[in-house]
């Protein structure tokens, strides 16, 4: 016995039975909608309020790898914010693709530290990565 494809089955049973389970998927959809848009504003406040914490610890002169670690934000990404940069999100590449980006401007002699900075990763794996061959 083949079955029918998804939803058909609820016209056969008629036109009310169909348009509920449509409604209902669209009543799905603009409640999912509505409940990312409320996720997104409360990780919008809580980075803004990690940021304060920060801002505030540095101004209490707690060292910046003292806050790298309490926070699990990198130090370099903590420099950034000692100097005024916006904390800007990771870009999103894949692995191999930042790592071969990472190579060939090491090979052009970018600094170490500033392509740390720059892909908010250590100066450490920096050179692992320049060292390493794809």
């Amino acid at each position: 016995m083949q079955l029918p494809p998804p939803r058909e089955h609820l016209k056969l049973l008629g036109v009310s039975a169909y348009d509920h389970a449509t409604e209902a998927t669209h009543d799905e959809l603009v409640e999912a909608q509505r409940t990312y848009s409320e996720l997104q504003a409360l990780a919008d406040k809580a980075r803004d309020m990690r940021n304060d914490a920060i801002e505030r610890a540095l101004q209490a002169r707690v060292s910046q790898v003292e806050v790298a670690r309490i926070t699990g934000i990198s130090r370099a990404r903590i420099g950034q914010l000692v100097r005024g940069e916006p904390l800007t999100p990771k870009r999103p590449l894949l692995t191999s693709d930042r790592n071969n980006e990472i190579r060939a401007q090491r090979a052009q002699g970018v600094p170490v530290r500033a392509l740390a900075s720059h892909y908010g990763l250590s100066e450490t794996r920096i050179r692992q990565i320049a060292g390493a061959r794809s």
